[in-house]
This record gives C-alpha cells, sequence and structure tokens, in this order.
C-alpha cells in the first residue's frame, strides 16, 4: 500500500483550514466511517451560540502585544461607498445572480452598498504563525481571526504547493487574502497581496506555480478609468519568494476594461512543461460582462510570454450572442503545451459544459465542444440560502488526458440535492466519456464544489463538500475526498477529509444573499495531494 499526503483546502463561513493528514490507497472503512463530531460547528460560526459573542476558535489566543502584522497592503486603499451611476446595472437581478460571490461584493462596492463598519486598526499576530505544529490527520487553519478588522467572513481558497512550500489564496477583510507554509502545512503565516496602484483589490484570488518556483495571484481588482470613473480589471501579482513578497498585480484585462463594464471569476494557470514550447507561459481566463446586460457576456483569455510583466490582446473564447450564458471558466495545460480552457455554458447546444482548445500558446483556440450535458446546480439550505454552482474543475495527466468534475443533479431524481461527477477525454478534448458519480453516499443531501488534481503517478484525486453525515436536515458539511488509479474509468470509496465539520452562519450584514463562495482548492505535488 502506497501513502499520501493531503494538502487540500476546505473553507466555512468564518475560517479558512488546510487538511494535513496521511491516508493509504487501499480502500480503508476507517476514514469515511469517522463519527460525524455533531456539536462541534461552533468552529466555523466564530460566534458563541449562547452569547452571540465572537470566538476565537481552535483553542488559539491571540495577544496584541506579541508582534507586528507583516502584509504588503494592510488596508493601504479604503474602499469608498460612493455610487457609480455606470455600474448600475450589475445590480439588475439577471446579471447580479450570474456574478461570482466575490463580483457580488464587488458590484455591492460600486454602487455604494457595501459599508465598512468602524476603521482599521493596526494588524497584530502572534509571530506570524496562526497554528501550532499538527499532528496527522489534523484541519489547520490557515488565516489569522485577529486580522479580522471589520468582518469575519472568509470564502473561496485556492492552493499551491512546492515541495514544504504551500500557499493558500482567500477572501477576508481587504478581499486579497493569502496564508503561507514552509513546514510542509505545519504553521501558516497569513498575509495579503499588494493592491494595484491608485486602486483596490475585490477578492477571487487564485494562486498558481511557474516552473521556477515563482507564484501568481490572479485577483479581481480596480483601478482608476476615464474622468473620475473606475474600471474593473484582472490584477495579476507574482512572488519570487515563495509567497513572502509579492509584486502589484498588473493589468491582465488591458483592452477588454473600461468604465462600465465588469471583469469576472478570473482563474490562472501556467505552463510548467519542461518539453512545452510555451514553458513559462501566464494564462488568465475569466468572464467579461458587459454594459448593459444586454450585450451579455463572453469568456476572455490573455496570456503573458514574459512572466507575467506584462499581458497581451485579450482573446473571446466563447459566443457573443447577447446572453449571459458562460461562467466558471479554468484554464489548464498539457504536457505539450496544448492550453484547454473548461466553462460553465448553459447554451443549449452545449448542454452545460464546454471547453476550448489552443495548440499554438493561447494564440488562437477551436471552435467549443461540448464536455457534459448537465443539470446544474445553484443554492442549498442553511445559512440564509447557502450559493452553489456547476463550475468545473480540470486537471491534465502526463499522458495528457484531460479530466473535468463538476456538481449537478442526478437525472431523474426528484429529492437528491446534488452530486459530483467526473468525464475525461483521451483524444485532446474531442470527445468526452459519459460522466460518472463519484460520491458514495446513499443519502439524498448535498455534495458540491468539487476539485481535482492529479498526482505524478497518474493518481487522480478529487474532493467536495459533502453533507452525508446530516442525512436529515442537510445542513452539517465535511470535505470527502476519492482517488482513482485506472485514468478515471472508476474511483475508489469516498473517504473522510475533515475531522471538524460545519453548518453556515448567516449572511453578514453587505454581503450578496447565500455569499459563502464558488469554489475550493486541491493541488497535487508530487505523488501527494
Amino acid at each position: 500500500m502506497s501513502s499520501y499526503r493531503i494538502r487540500s483546502l476546505a473553507l466555512s463561513l468564518i475560517v479558512a483550514f488546510a487538511v494535513a493528514s496521511t491516508f493509504t490507497r487501499a480502500d480503508s472503512s476507517s476514514a469515511s466511517d469517522a463519527p460525524p463530531d455533531r456539536g462541534r460547528f461552533v468552529m466555523p460560526f466564530g460566534f458563541d451560540p449562547d452569547t452571540h459573542e465572537r470566538l476565537l476558535s481552535f483553542e488559539d489566543q491571540f495577544d496584541e502585544e506579541d508582534g507586528g502584522f507583516d502584509g504588503q497592503s494592510a488596508d493601504s486603499q479604503r474602499l469608498s461607498a460612493k455610487p457609480e451611476p455606470e455600474k448600475a446595472w450589475l445590480l439588475e437581478p439577471g446579471t447580479f445572480n450570474r456574478l461570482s460571490s466575490a463580483g457580488q461584493r464587488a458590484a455591492l462596492l460600486f454602487n455604494g452598498r457595501l459599508h465598512t463598519r468602524g476603521t482599521s486598526r493596526p494588524l497584530v499576530a502572534p509571530g506570524g504563525e496562526v497554528s501550532a505544529e499538527a499532528a496527522a490527520g489534523d484541519n489547520i487553519r490557515v488565516n489569522n481571526p485577529a486580522l479580522d478588522t471589520t468582518f469575519h467572513t472568509h470564502s473561496e481558497t485556492s492552493i499551491a504547493v512546492n515541495g514544504s512550500n504551500i500557499i493558500v489564496s482567500f477572501n477576508e477583510f481587504s478581499f486579497d487574502g493569502y496564508s503561507i507554509s514552509s513546514d510542509g502545512g505545519n504553521t501558516f503565516t497569513h498575509k495579503r497581496i499588494p493592491t494595484p496602484s491608485s486602486g483596490s483589490n475585490l477578492g477571487d484570488g487564485v494562486v498558481s506555480l511557474g516552473p521556477n518556483g515563482e507564484l501568481y495571484y490572479a485577483t479581481l481588482a480596480r483601478v482608476p478609468g476615464t474622468g473620475t470613473g473606475t474600471k474593473s480589471i484582472i490584477g495579476v501579482a507574482k512572488s519570487t519568494d515563495n509567497g513572502a513578497t509579492f509584486s502589484q498585480p498588473v493589468d491582465a484585462s488591458t483592452t477588454a476594461s473600461n468604465n462600465n463594464d465588469f471583469q469576472d471569476k478570473e482563474w490562472v494557470a501556467v505552463d510548467r512543461n519542461p518539453t512545452s514550447p510555451n514553458k513559462g507561459n501566464v494564462y488568465v481566463s475569466w468572464s467579461d460582462f458587459r454594459s448593459p446586460s444586454s450585450n451579455g457576456n463572453s469568456i476572455t483569455l490573455a496570456r503573458s510570454t514574459n512572466s507575467g510583466a506584462s499581458f497581451g490582446a485579450p482573446v473571446v473564447l466563447s459566443p457573443q450572442d447577447g446572453s449571459q450564458s458562460v461562467q466558471g471558466s479554468m484554464p489548464v495545460v498539457a504536457p505539450n503545451g496544448d492550453l484547454y480552457v473548461v466553462f460553465r455554458d448553459s447554451h443549449s447546444a452545449i448542454g452545460g459544459m464546454g471547453v476550448v482548445k489552443s495548440t499554438d500558446g493561447g494564440v488562437s483556440f477551436s471552435a467549443e465542444r461540448s464536455v457534459a450535458h448537465l443539470s446544474g446546480l445553484s443554492s442549498l439550505t442553511g445559512g440564509g440560502g447557502v450559493r452553489t454552482n456547476s463550475f468545473p474543475s480540470a486537471a491534465v495527466d502526463s499522458a495528457g488526458n484531460l479530466y473535468v468534475v463538476f456538481g449537478a443533479f442526478t437525472t431523474g431524481q426528484t429529492v437528491d440535492r446534488g452530486d459530483v461527477y467526473s468525464t475525461r477525454s483521451t483524444d485532446g478534448g474531442v470527445t468526452f466519456s459519459t460522466p460518472i458519480k463519484i460520491n458514495d453516499d446513499i443519502t439524498n443531501t448535498s455534495q458540491i464544489f468539487p476539485s481535482v488534481a492529479v498526482a505524478s503517478d497518474g493518481t487522480i484525486g478529487v474532493k467536495w463538500w459533502d453533507r452525508r453525515n446530516d442525512p436529515i436536515n442537510d445542513s452539517l458539511t465535511d470535505v470527502y475526498m476519492a482517488t482513482s488509479t485506472n485514468g478515471g474509468a472508476s474511483f475508489r470509496k469516498n473517504f473522510r477529509v475533515t475531522n471538524h465539520n460545519w453548518t453556515f452562519a448567516p449572511i453578514e450584514i453587505g454581503f450578496a444573499s447565500g455569499y459563502h463562495g464558488d469554489y475550493d482548492g486541491i493541488a497535487a505535488d508530487g505523488a501527494n495531494f
């Protein structure tokens, strides 16, 4: 039996936490049969259920005299509450409901609906670390609650791993949070990326590793536009010191940005393949919502061929037909340098999930092909209505096979609240297999937010949020995982990753309804997840 070390991310309403756990690839029932830990869900709430006072969970204590916080962008730009009339169209229900979670926050901000509570205070942390050393199986908090100066909601984690160095990005008070670990995930230091010049970051952070160990952090942002207005951009910051510092974000959306349109839901990928002719290229895809809303939206991509110093003109990848039918794109790179961009597409001709492919380093792309027909998810019970989605997560193995996972309703089911599916292409994205269900529970509970990664030996790992341990209320949530060792033809027995489950607290004032994030990442490094 082979042992693997999980470095996965799960995110609750209040606390971002990583998982450091060793598991075997044998079909053991010990993990999946773990007790559900009912009653321990004070951790994600962050509030005492009796007194309603805020709690510092995991028994951590923070002393404001224990040292300073060394983030690079500690609230350098206060977010203005002044409405921008040219952004009012973002609040139209048809548009607002299609924006990402961070995009909805940004829309409220642009329209003067997002107000901070109180003023900023000095940011402090206990020597920079937020967790004691982890034991195998522990869930390790990566954010520092002492830095929650105006609100406490955290969401949308992504992760990149390079040996013992780990970086986790997440939305937090300043929208631009991340934590780094240099000891394999035992301890983390909470930081923030810089803001753009004269601008501010808006969240949806995603991190990706470059071929020489450099890190890229993509985020929604805003900068001064023409006249007195501002414009929405996609920013990409870079670190060459394992995340200790980052550059100011560079504008990756360039000519796609203006005072009226809105750039949303970005993802970043880097060509790390040693034999690829495009090694080092940085690719960023996102959703461009055009004003007025009748102009629709499209999936757009830009590339950098100079290690993120600048980005070329954006390329539109999806139909421009006036509809708002596409969202949630993810670029992934094959070993030979081929670039795939997978995205949610509700056009009837595509049926739910589409993909385009570039064989010339992002200069041009194929026509869109259908990945899967699906019935998409939109909301769950709990916490004022938990918003979810059927956005894809994708990965490519060393043979060039493409794997796509997503959450969806099972065809013909009337009571099951959602399942996790996987499909694969072994012919370069021309055709895809019939999706197979990964979760093996026998409940009607929700399974959402899957993400996929491939280890160096070809093992495929998929993790997701899962409510099987609360079949009556469909509320208590865990992270589960499954692996495949036969190229995604089937998956082994599910096992539980979290040692605490959680439920969802009510939405904080100033956030969009159902705000709990849109994704939750996993990464592979060598033979480890």
